[in-house]
């Protein structure tokens, strides 16, 4: 090959990494054309998470790690980020949240919870069966089960607003799902924390609570506590 066609090759590469570059890091077009589309192909996943490696790796552990506990915090990522003996000293706490996990796969691990025999479990979660493109009803309708399971091993339970994130298209089905979770815990008798009204007042998730939009900082956690011990039902915690 000829200097000259090797220069033109070089070239040609080279406009080719810059683009792709700016695409990525600057998000010019087509980086609007391709988000959308990416995000279809992910959508479209519909195994179950409870079939993930993730999960079942988690729950072999969790299955070894069988004690009595006052309570259980149960959720996702977002659950399992937080210090929760730290943040409720006086109570012995197990946190089992699973990064990913989603109303589905809680309810497929409500054994290993309830042979932790716990007075108390609290819920969080929801985030991940919207990302996943589920419907309000069907999270919810898995929400009910949940709670009936636990309250029929007399367990209480605690609803836990399902939190906001930085994105609008799933702030409305997060809170058209927080709707029918006050609902259910007002009809229940049961005490609905609502974290939103602390962490997010504004309706969003902002940089300053979370770093991604959907995780919280580790400052959150505070708000988090504070807002569990001023519910009512709640001032033991």
């Amino acid at each position: 090959m000829s200097i000259k066609n090797k220069l033109h090759v070089f070239i040609v590469i080279s406009v080719f990494f810059i683009c792709g570059v700016a695409v990525g890091h600057y998000k010019i077009l087509p980086f609007d054309f391709l988000q959308p589309v990416k995000s279809k192909e992910t959508l479209s996943i519909k195994e179950p998470f409870s079939s993930s490696e993730r999960f079942k790796t988690h729950e072999i552990l969790f299955s070894q790690l069988i004690d009595n506990y006052d309570v259980v915090f149960l959720g996702d990522s977002i659950t399992n980020s937080g210090r929760w003996s730290e943040l409720f000293p006086d109570h012995t706490v197990a946190n089992r949240g699973i990064p990913g996990d989603t109303s589905e796969g809680i309810s497929k691990r409500l054994d290993n919870i309830i042979r932790l025999n716990p007075k108390t479990v609290f819920l969080m979660f929801g985030i991940n069966d919207i990302s996943r493109g589920e419907e309000v009803d069907s999270i919810f309708e898995n929400y009910q089960k949940i709670v009936s399971t636990l309250e029929k091993n007399k367990i209480n339970v605690v609803i836990q607003s399902t939190l906001l994130s930085d994105r609008d298209n799933w702030n409305i089905k997060v809170n058209a799902l927080n709707e029918k979770l006050l609902s259910l815990a007002m009809k229940s008798n049961i005490p609905y924390v609502d974290i939103n009204k602390s962490i997010s007042p504004t309706g969003e998730l902002t940089k300053e609570v979370s770093h991604d939009g959907i995780h919280l900082r580790p400052a959150s956690y505070l708000k988090w506590r504070d807002a569990i011990k001023k519910t009512q039902g709640l001032e033991d915690f």
